[in-house]
């Protein structure tokens, strides 16, 4: 737990180095210096780096990894951004009632995202080894139809760590206590698309044999956490 607190708390300082070297940037295009004097200045620093972490958690960025490519990160990256520069926009136009330097806004929020993006990139190319070296290998299985290309995208993810023991097209819950004691299994994903059990009788299963369960295209997401995204992949938990 602690690990992967310090994982996601990495994402969230990459995240605020960006947005505060914009703001620096900007600050030094419009008044030619990094730090303005006077109250709503200092305010607003710190309101940009509060409305950013309450962003960062509300819109779930611990879930970007190393499997994100350029248009997944894009996408991940927007909503969460649009919302933060929201809370600025509103904070800087009716507490600071700052109109006339809207400018200063369009300028750091196109930095900021060019920077947030960058150095999202920078935090895949450095933690990809770094998570390879630090997870510890869990053995998994596959249920699922289209298990060859979930196996490939696990496959080339190697810094999860995922040592893939087997795969079926499908998987009656009793059964999973069978599969347990030959594989050693950590973890089993389940693609409930095309499964006819139901997904107590996994989780029963699951629980008895203390194995972690994830799900693969639930019929209702929303009744489910969203815990992993492994390229196009969404891993679900109950």
């Amino acid at each position: 737990m602690k690990q992967e607190f310090n994982i996601n708390l990495s994402k969230l300082l990459f995240d605020l180095i960006a947005v505060n070297i914009a703001l620096g940037i900007t600050n030094l295009i419009i008044f030619y210096t990094f730090w303005v004097d006077g109250w709503s200045y200092p305010s607003l620093f710190i309101f940009i780096n509060l409305s950013t972490i309450v962003s960062f958690y509300f819109t779930k960025q611990k879930l970007y990894n190393p499997s994100f490519n350029l248009k997944s990160i894009l996408g991940f990256s927007l909503k969460y951004l649009l919302i933060a520069f929201l809370l600025v926009t509103i904070y800087w136009l009716i507490v600071l009632d700052r109109k006339y330097y809207l400018v200063h806004l369009g300028i750091f929020y196109s930095l900021s995202f060019v920077l947030v993006l960058l150095l999202r990139f920078v935090w895949i190319k450095i933690f990809r080894n770094i998570l390879r070296r630090i997870y510890s290998t869990k053995n998994v299985m596959l249920v699922s139809k289209n298990y060859k290309d979930i196996a490939q995208s696990i496959i080339h993810n190697d810094w999860l760590k995922y040592s893939l023991e087997h795969s079926v097209g499908e998987l009656n819950p009793k059964d999973i206590s069978l599969y347990m004691k030959q594989y050693d299994l950590d973890i089993l994903i389940i693609d409930l698309k095309e499964n006819l059990s139901t997904i107590e009788d996994y989780k029963l299963a699951g629980k008895s044999e203390n194995l972690k369960l994830f799900f693969l295209n639930p019929l209702n997401p929303k009744f489910y956490q969203l815990k992993k995204i492994i390229g196009k992949y969404k891993l679900y938990q109950l």
